[in-house]
């Protein structure tokens, strides 16, 4: 296996969907921003033989909720993280490594400073790399400290375009065999509980613009107030009421960012999209992308 092909870095200034929705080649995600003041990240892509690799760093919370690619699993790693994350409803931090069968769907809260690395390969190279690939599974493992710091140094000189030839087969030896022994099935409540996100957030995104409460999501969702919370807690790491202002939010900035010059106020934007406390809007706004609602008006027009 040589040096990566296509290698191709991206800078990510400001929370640029685009750019985020392809951060895992392949994949198709959504991203919201979950706060801080202006993203930034970094994306590096490429593949070598039949090995495809991606890595990211990103300075900012967000959260990412998709499909992973179809043709291959994914292995991968969070090399750095300021705090737990959670990926399908379970805690991750910083050494955590990652089994993703294909297409399986993925719900991850970030860490505000998280880095990773993925690869994706056939099944068959991971079986003859002697990896046991669980059906129906995710699969976890987190490596001691020393050990994410050799697999991160590696992933690096791969990321730089500085790898030896053999990098890139060391660092899908390693997290192959990170990964080997460990079942990571989901046990039948948490699966429940992504399910429900699952359809919420799907819910929320059509109806966000509406008058739309928690009340009427655990109505329409047929779960008590405090089950929605807890399943929301436990896959996204924050509350259903959150996840409805975040989703406005985002709504508001789309709207902002395609306006007609002198077609739009912000305030009709924020109405429109369903935000109901306009004196707390702006700062909520600039919490989340690092930019008044009137500056992204601007920039638009």
């Amino acid at each position: 296996m040589g040096a990566l092909q296509q290698h191709r870095a991206v800078e990510v200034r400001g929370f640029d969907t685009a750019a985020l929705g392809v951060a895992v080649t392949g994949a198709r995600l959504d991203h919201v921003a979950l706060g801080g003041e202006g993203f930034r990240g970094r994306l590096v892509h490429g593949h070598a033989a039949d090995v495809v690799f991606d890595m990211g760093s990103y300075r900012a919370p967000l959260f990412a909720r998709g499909a992973m690619p179809d043709d291959a699993p994914t292995l991968a790693c969070i090399l750095r993280s300021d705090g737990a994350g959670r990926l399908n409803g379970r805690p991750v931090r910083a050494g955590t490594c990652l089994w993703l069968e294909e297409g399986r769907e993925l719900a991850y809260a970030t860490a505000a400073v998280s880095d990773w690395v993925a690869v994706r390969m056939p099944r068959q190279r991971l079986e003859r790399l002697g990896l046991a690939l669980p059906g129906g599974a995710d699969r976890t493992v987190d490596l001691p400290e020393a050990a994410v710091a050799r697999l991160g140094a590696i992933a690096q000189s791969v990321a730089q375009g500085a790898g030896s030839r053999d990098d890139l087969e060391q660092l899908v030896q390693s997290l192959a065999v990170a990964l080997g022994a460990v079942d990571g099935r989901a046990p039948p409540s948490l699966e429940r509980r992504l399910a429900a996100v699952r359809w919420s957030l799907e819910y929320i995104r059509a109806h966000c613009c509406e008058p739309l409460t928690v009340g009427d999501l655990c109505l329409e969702a047929g779960l008590s107030w405090r089950s929605l919370e807890r399943a929301f807690r436990q896959v996204c790491g924050i509350t259903p009421k959150t996840a409805i202002t975040l989703c406005r939010l985002h709504r508001v900035r789309e709207a902002l960012q395609a306006a007609e010059p002198g077609s739009e106020t912000v305030t009709s934007v924020a109405v429109r999209c369903g935000i109901g406390h306009l004196g707390r809007f702006p700062g909520a706004y600039r919490s989340l992308f690092g930019e008044y609602p009137s500056e992204t008006l601007a920039r638009a027009a």
